[in-house]
C-alpha cells in the first residue's frame, strides 16, 4: 500500500509497501509529478515519525492504504496512540502482520475500515478462487448448497432437500397474507413448531418475507427481501417452540398494521406438500393452487350456492373449495381452488352477496 507523509502535492512523499503499492505508488508519481517514492520490501517496516502529517484530499474522498504488513506507527502501532498520530483522514486495509486477523488495535477506530485479506493478486490464486467460485455455482444447481453467501444463509447439501418444501411452505404463506394485507405492515411474526425447528430457519424468514413484499413490489426475493423489510421499518421476530399443537409441525405467520393482526398457518401433509390449516386462526385445510378466492363472510345459509351459481355462469370450473368458522352464525372463511382467474364483474357480483363481507382474487 501507500502511505502518504507531506502536505503539499508537490512536496509529499510517499512510502509503497508491496506489489500493489508500488504501482499504485508508480501512477500517482507519473501523474501528479511528485518528488519520490520509496519502494519498500514486503518484509522490512517502515519507520513514520508518531505526528507526520497525513496528506488531506477533498472532503468527499478517502485514502486507500492497502497491504500496510508489519508497518510501525499504524497498522502495528500497538495501541491507539500512533494510529491517531499519523491518521488524520480514512484508511482500509486488508493485510494484517498476523492472519487472520483476530486482533487487532485498528479494529473499530473510527476512520479505519479493516476486511480479510483475500490473496488472490497472484496468478495461481485467481485460479483457486475461480475454481472455488465455480465448485459453489455448481453445489448450488445440483444440490441446493449455498456456502460463502455474503447476502443469503448458508445451506449445506444435506439440510437443502429438506428445506426445499418447508421454503416453498414459508413463501406460500406470506404470499397469502400479502395480498390480503391493504393497509402498510408494521411487523411480520414468524413462529416455528415442531421439528421444523430443528432446520435452518433464515430461509424459511427469507421466503416467507419476499412472498409477503411480493404483493406490493415487483422486483422482490429471498435475498434481497430481508434488506427490503428492514429499510421500510418492519420489525422481523422469529419464535421457535420445540412442539406443536395437534400436528408434528407448523408455521404460523403473523402480520400486523396499525389497525389489526392477522395470522395464516401451514404445515407439510403426508407427501412433503405444503398445506395450509389456518386463516386468521381459523381452522382449514387446504393446497395452494395458481388461481384461488378468498371469502370472508358471515356464517349463514345459501352462500356456497350463491357462490356455485356465479362461477357456473361465468364458465369458472371449482376444483376445490375449503369452508372454516369462527363458531356457528360467526365469521366464516371460504377459500375456492379455480382453473382459471375470476373476472372483476364476478367478484364484483360475489362482493354483492349478502353473506360476503369481503372477496378477493388471489394468484399464486
Amino acid at each position: 500500500g501507500c502511505r502518504w507523509i507531506g502536505c503539499h502535492r508537490h512536496q509529499c512523499r510517499v512510502v509503497a509497501r508491496g506489489k500493489v503499492g508500488i504501482e499504485i505508488g508508480n501512477q500517482l508519481q507519473q501523474c501528479w509529478s511528485l518528488d519520490g517514492i520509496d519502494l519498500v520490501q514486503r518484509d522490512q517496516k517502515v519507520i513514520v515519525p508518531r505526528d507526520a502529517p497525513v496528506m488531506h484530499w477533498n472532503s468527499h474522498r478517502t485514502v486507500n492504504i492497502d497491504e500496510m504488513q508489519g508497518d510501525i506507527g499504524f497498522a502495528q502501532g500497538g495501541s491507539h496512540g500512533p494510529c491517531h498520530g499519523f491518521l488524520q483522514r480514512s484508511a482500509a486495509l486488508d493485510v494484517f502482520a498476523d492472519e487472520p486477523a483476530k486482533n487487532n488495535p485498528l479494529f473499530g477506530l473510527p476512520g479505519v475500515v479493516c476486511t480479510p485479506h483475500l490473496g488472490a493478486s497472484t496468478r495461481e490464486a485467481q485460479e483457486n478462487v475461480a475454481v472455488q467460485i465455480a465448485e459453489q455455482m455448481s453445489d448450488y444447481l445440483m444440490t441446493g448448497a449455498i456456502s460463502n453467501a455474503v447476502n443469503f444463509p448458508s445451506v449445506s447439501a444435506e439440510d437443502a432437500p429438506k428445506l426445499k418444501p418447508y421454503i416453498v411452505l414459508a413463501e406460500q404463506l406470506g404470499s397469502f397474507a400479502g395480498q390480503l394485507t391493504d393497509s402498510s405492515i408494521r411487523k411480520i411474526c414468524l413462529i416455528y413448531s415442531g421439528d421444523v425447528t430443528e432446520l435452518n430457519t433464515d430461509p424459511m424468514t427469507a421466503a416467507a418475507l419476499a412472498g409477503v413484499l411480493s404483493a406490493s413490489l415487483s422486483d422482490v426475493n429471498m435475498v434481497s427481501a430481508p434488506t427490503l423489510a428492514k429499510t421500510r421499518g418492519i420489525e422481523i421476530e422469529e419464535v421457535k417452540r420445540p412442539t406443536a399443537h395437534h400436528i408434528e409441525r407448523e408455521i404460523k405467520l403473523t402480520v400486523v398494521t396499525d389497525e389489526w393482526e392477522r395470522s395464516v398457518s401451514g404445515t407439510l401433509g403426508l407427501s412433503g406438500e405444503p398445506r395450509m390449516v389456518s386463516v386468521r386462526d381459523i381452522a382449514m385445510d387446504f393446497a395452494v393452487t395458481e388461481h384461488m378466492l378468498f371469502v370472508r363472510n358471515c356464517d349463514q345459509p345459501g352462500l356456497i350456492g350463491a357462490l356455485g351459481t356465479l362461477c357456473g355462469e361465468a364458465g369458472l370450473n371449482i376444483a376445490t373449495l375449503n369452508l372454516g368458522r369462527e363458531k356457528p352464525g360467526g365469521d366464516a372463511i371460504c377459500v375456492v381452488a379455480l382453473d382459471a382467474p375470476v373476472p372483476d364483474v364476478v367478484l364484483d357480483k360475489i362482493t354483492a352477496l349478502s353473506q360476503v363481507l369481503r372477496a378477493r382474487r388471489l394468484l399464486f
